[in-house]
């Protein structure tokens, strides 16, 4: 037969083991909520809290040159990325795109290439740019960022000023 204290001791412990269940319930509800809460705003985050281009200028360029370009973009996390370049020509009315290039990269913000390294060849072709007509001319990259844990992608489109391609048209 038990005695009182031991009957009372027994209470005790498994008084102590719910009030554990329910701390580790509770513990775990509060968790979950909190990481839904963090995914939905990792989501719907812009393409602005992986990557950011702060400075994209073509200058005004002889033809049959590879101008160097003003290109500064601050890489803020890593990321993946496709992206897509085409060089568009103005005629007049609308532009349309005479050189084109794709690729993919890896986006790390301790690896990234001087502002400096830039040409306009980086972008497309440089026997393409090397070979524009004169004229007006817009360069447009579109990334598509496809941050790390995401199960979506981003696409950050940026465009250069409107830049001449000087010589005799």
């Amino acid at each position: 037969m038990q005695t009182e204290t031991e009957e009372v001791r027994q209470k005790k412990d498994m008084t102590d083991i719910l009030v554990g269940i329910v701390v580790a319930l509770l513990a775990y509800v509060v968790g979950s909520l909190m990481y839904d809460q963090y995914r939905d705003y990792v989501e719907s985050a812009p393409a602005s809290n992986w990557v950011e281009v702060s400075t994209f200028i073509v200058p005004d360029f002889e033809a049959g040159a590879n101008p160097n370009i003003d290109y500064t973009r601050i890489i803020k996390q890593e990321v993946s990325s496709s992206w897509n370049a085409e060089l568009r020509r103005y005629d007049g009315e609308a532009y349309s795109v005479v050189c084109n290039k794709a690729g993919f990269s890896e986006l790390d913000p301790f690896r990234s290439p001087p502002s400096e390294c830039w040409s306009l060849g980086s972008f497309v072709d440089e026997n393409c740019v090397k070979s524009l007509e004169p004229g007006v001319h817009r360069l447009a990259v579109t990334w598509e960022l496809s941050p790390r844990g995401l199960d979506r992608t981003i696409l950050y489109p940026f465009s250069s000023n409107a830049f001449n391609v000087l010589g005799e048209e």
